[in-house]
């Protein structure tokens, strides 16, 4: 193929029944016309093919229409499609349920499920993960042991079977497929390595679960790949989804380098998810975060410290380590899962030791920091996962600052493949802003999620490094509608006044705004101090008669706005003649 891999050819929402063998146990969605005490007719879903299921219904799945069934029988094909139930059999029935259940959410291809904690701090609730490596189902467990983790491999029917178990449907499904096929870092082998049938696995995931909703996270190499393009193409064709995307880099908003696509595909019902681009900030560096490296005890360190053969590994190119000293006036390099493993087998159990040739052909993704050293001989150790964590936008488990902490290594593994929650909180947001409205709900606004987790972020930042400054006063936002319609919002602090921002205005445009200045959402016109921080303000007209200054003394004209600010000009070019 001269194009970036091949699609899709093998997904299959249901069996290939004119091939498939008698006997074989298959999982498939029904809709159901009619059922007897033994017997049920209906047909596929989505194909629409004639069934027969022999065997006993539940009585909770009788009356509705919709059932998934995992590990029935396949009989026959002849004259429609035979099913039997066996005691194996699981039969889940989709009802008609309350609008909260969309609010829920399952994350598959979780790791240690941080792209959770974005969405719930944007309103949805984490009710369930599943996991295939079992030291991060371990890792899973020690950080949330409130939420049930499955460990075991989504291609596996059996595996969406136990999360049935545990929770009913509808909701919401979040999955960070498998990005090694996909990334730079990786082998780029496409739809050739394994790990890429964490694709397919997760659309068919998503139509046995009948979810309305599925949000997809993987590097932004992804979004051009045929075989994942083909796989959610699927979700369209077949089920009617619609799919919205958006791509998004870390560090137009935080201190990290960490650039990921994502993809929203929603029910028919819901109609399509708009993803804009969020607001950019890109001023952070990782000393605004981490104004200094912080000191642990010698045990922590120990396990931290490169070993004799990690250096010997980093530096097979015949360089310094000091090339990976972390640049604290600069942002972090996108972490990488193998952060922490690169000269050994990974700690998650996903692989052996990278071999000399490949660590010479693709090079090292690290950062490291100096250790004081009384030899006088220079000594490195890997970042510390909490302040790893921290850099890339996670509140990091305070389980991890404990003695009974986990593995170290694996921790930095766990940050290092994760989605990041300030990218995750706004696509959750944007999701919910939606989701309020088709609903009547109360309003969501993203942008005042995504200030509200860097808020927390800052706070854990200053409990880490006692020397971080009080949050960044670029979070207050004012949201300006001029006479013309446009619409604009404008960051601001907290302590910004009417009069500060008309000078703003006057600054940028040159002009002063023969606009009266009023709050939305009582109609009265604004003081010379009123504080704007979360206000809707619009300018509006006015007549000949009111630009004048003799009016009601709450009011601020553009006159008296322009006249004020002149006036503080002039007093202060005399204070500094005076000096």
């Amino acid at each position: 193929m001269t194009e970036w891999d091949r699609p899709c050819s093998s997904l299959q929402l249901s069996p290939s029944w004119d091939t498939i063998d008698k006997g074989s146990t298959v999982s498939v969605v029904i809709d159901v016309l009619v059922h007897s005490h033994d017997k049920l007719l209906g047909v596929t879903v989505p194909e629409g093919r004639q069934v027969k299921v022999v065997g006993a219904i539940d009585k909770q799945a009788q009356g509705c229409r919709r059932l998934t069934m995992f590990e029935v029988i396949f009989e026959s094909a002849q004259a429609g499609v035979t099913l039997l139930l066996t005691d194996a059999t699981v039969v889940v029935a989709h009802g008609l349920k309350p609008t909260t259940d969309l609010f829920r959410c399952v994350e598959l291809c979780a790791g240690m499920a941080c792209s959770s904690d974005g969405l719930s701090a944007s309103g949805f609730t984490h009710v369930c993960t599943v996991e295939w490596r079992a030291p991060l189902v371990d890792l899973h467990r020690s950080c949330r042991p409130g939420i049930p983790v499955i460990h075991g491999d989504i291609s596996c029917p059996s595996s969406i079977k136990e999360v049935l178990k545990v929770v009913d449907p509808p909701f919401t499904m979040m999955a960070g497929f498998s990005c090694q096929p996909y990334s730079t870092g990786g082998a780029q082998g496409g739809s050739c390595d394994e790990r890429s049938s964490t694709v397919p696995a997760t659309v068919v995931a998503c139509h046995l679960c009948q979810c309305p909703l599925l949000i997809l996270e993987c590097v932004t190499q992804a979004r051009t790949n045929q075989f994942v393009r083909s796989c959610l193409q699927v979700l369209s064709t077949q089920l009617g989804y619609h799919l919205s995307e958006v791509s998004l880099k870390l560090e137009d908003n935080w201190c990290a380098r960490r650039f990921r696509w994502w993809v929203v595909a929603s029910h028919p019902s819901l109609g399509p998810m708009h993803l804009p681009v969020w607001p950019k900030h890109p001023s952070l560096t990782i000393r605004d975060i981490m104004p200094f490296v912080s000191s642990w005890s010698p045990e922590v360190l120990t396990e931290l410290q490169l070993t004799a053969h990690e250096g010997r590994q980093f530096t097979l190119d015949g360089s310094s380590l000091r090339k990976y000293l972390m640049q604290m006036d600069g942002k972090l390099p996108t972490s990488l899962h193998s952060y922490g493993s690169q000269a050994d087998a990974c700690s998650c159990g996903c692989r052996g030791s990278f071999s000399d040739h490949v660590l010479r052909q693709r090079g090292i993704y690290a950062q490291l920091v100096q250790v004081p050293n009384a030899s006088g001989h220079a000594a490195f150790r890997h970042l510390h996962p909490c302040g790893l964590a921290i850099l890339n936008a996670l509140l990091p488990p305070a389980t991890w600052m404990t003695e009974n902490r986990p593995s170290l290594r694996l921790c930095l593994s766990a940050v290092g493949q994760m989605a990041s929650p300030m990218q995750s909180v706004w696509v959750g947001s944007c999701i919910m802003q939606q989701l309020h409205s088709i609903l009547d709900l109360a309003p969501v606004d993203p942008v005042d999620n995504l200030a509200k987790l860097k808020k927390a972020l800052f706070a854990c930042a200053q409990d880490m490094f006692p020397n971080v400054p009080v949050i960044p006063t670029e979070l207050g936002w004012t949201t300006l509608t001029y006479a013309d319609g446009t619409t604009v919002r404008v960051q601001v602090n907290a302590s910004t006044t009417a009069i500060e921002l008309f000078q703003a205005e006057f600054a940028l445009t040159k002009e002063a705004p023969a606009e009266q200045w009023v709050d939305v959402s009582t109609g009265l016109p604004l003081d010379f101090y009123s504080l704007v921080a979360g206000l809707h303000i619009r300018l509006q007209r006015t007549s000949h008669e009111s630009t004048g200054v003799a009016g009601d003394p709450h009011q601020v004209s553009a006159l008296l706005f322009l006249c004020l600010w002149t006036l503080g000009m002039l007093v202060t070019m005399c204070q500094c003649l005076l000096l």
